[in-house]
């Protein structure tokens, strides 16, 4: 019998394994398809909301309309990110999903500038939620000597979401009226939280979480239901200390250096892919 984090770590792929890579995964597709529709939809918004070049503010309009959905993001990671770590994964992916299912309908269907910018910021805090905590699930499930491989293809999902985002567009520029194409794109991204939402309804808690809170019933509970599709099962929980963890402890001494280099990293794929 085996402690449940070392019964992860010596997990084997299984088909429960499998379903947590593609229900983590289906987030961070979703964040890929959302996170590219601009790029496209201003081409045709702009004759809707009368911006045309060389006006005055014209720059600031087109910069300040594609970075608020990014504003809305740095507020979600953090907000409920740490959420997230006090009420559990499976609660807040929930709610997250939900505000960025129903603040793209209203980007999609907003009638001036400020409406949109106010609607993706919105949505944006869905889609910074799902971030870390996408990324949390997927870590959280996968053992230890296959966990960079599955998170690696975690992240990968982002560029599958772009790339169906363009399939996607082709024929939607192609036969519908540009007056409403790029409504039609955000409208489409909405579709693929709803989905997602309903996927993920019965995944389990993280044991990861659970034991962390001392909740080692659910934990236990949480852990069998991880090990029946690899054929194991626990009869004991690690002891876990709770503590209060906080953000100023991500700059001390023991982790300054993970912070930095995961931050460099993370800063530079940032850039690759949203700044260039």
């Amino acid at each position: 019998m085996l402690s449940v984090h070392k019964r992860i770590d010596e997990l084997p792929v299984s088909p429960f394994l499998l379903k947590i890579t593609l229900l983590s995964s289906m987030g961070i597709f979703m964040d890929g398809y959302v996170l590219s529709i601009y790029s496209i939809a201003i081409l045709y918004m702009r004759d809707y909301f009368h911006l045309v070049s060389g006006t005055p503010f014209y720059v600031y309009y087109i910069a300040f309309m594609g970075s608020s959905l990014f504003i809305g993001m740095f507020f979600g990671s953090i907000i409920l990110g740490n959420l997230s770590d006090k009420y559990g994964r499976k609660k807040i992916y929930e709610y997250d999903l939900i505000i960025t299912m129903v603040f793209l309908i209203m980007s999609g269907i907003s009638t001036n500038i400020l409406e949109f910018i106010i609607f993706e910021i919105l949505a944006g805090v869905g889609i910074g939620a799902d971030y870390p905590i996408s990324s949390s699930i997927q870590a959280e499930f996968s053992p230890k000597n296959k966990r960079g491989k599955f998170l690696v293809f975690n992240i990968f999902s982002w560029t599958i979401g772009g790339v169906v985002l363009l399939l996607v567009a082709i024929p939607v520029i192609l036969y519908i009226p540009a007056a409403i194409n790029w409504r039609i794109l955000y409208l489409t991204g909405a579709i693929i939280p709803f989905f997602v939402i309903l996927s993920r309804r019965n995944l389990p808690e993280s044991p990861f979480w659970l034991t962390g809170k001392g909740k080692d019933s659910e934990a236990l509970k949480s852990s069998n239901y991880l090990g029946k599709s690899a054929g194991m099962e626990v009869d004991e929980l690690p002891v876990v200390e709770s503590g209060n963890s906080k953000i100023r402890d991500l700059f001390s001494k023991k982790y300054l250096y993970y912070t930095i280099f995961v931050s460099v990293a993370w800063f530079s794929y940032d850039v690759s892919s949203y700044g260039v």
